[in-house]
């Protein structure tokens, strides 16, 4: 359990940041300055979700002791993050008066995975690519 818990720390603690948030009644998100940008909420779950996926994949590395991505690695992290998002949907839905479950919501959670995924496998490649250019 301790070893669960030093490798998922930050995956935990970024998840209950997501449910603390997405659990607030809409009347307190709206009546503060935050929405600048028309459709500022599917970009927040865009870069929410994202970070979710990142901090999921690398502690899940770290845990199983896998070096390199592959598709055992997306597809867990991807369930993880398709789970997470209908859970809190369904909880907007059915739990919070003022907030409303939508799919679009959900979309934009796997998107910010899949460019999350994407950056991750091709990181290494980009540094080296860059680290030749620059030597």
């Amino acid at each position: 359990m301790y070893l669960f818990l030093k490798n998922f720390w930050k995956t935990i603690a970024w998840a209950c940041v997501i449910i603390i948030l997405s659990c607030m009644p809409e009347d307190n998100i709206q009546s503060q300055k935050w929405n600048i940008i028309p459709y500022q909420d599917k970009f927040l779950h865009l870069v929410f979700y994202g970070i979710l996926g990142y901090f999921f994949i690398k502690a899940f590395q770290m845990h199983f002791k896998i070096n390199r991505l592959n598709s055992r690695v997306f597809i867990i992290s991807f369930l993880f993050i398709l789970i997470f998002g209908i859970i809190l949907e369904m909880i907007q839905e059915k739990m919070i008066q003022s907030r409303e479950g939508e799919v679009l919501d959900l979309l934009f959670d796997l998107i910010g995975f899949i460019i999350c995924f994407v950056f991750i496998y091709f990181a290494p490649y980009l540094k080296r690519y860059f680290t030749k250019i620059k030597g």
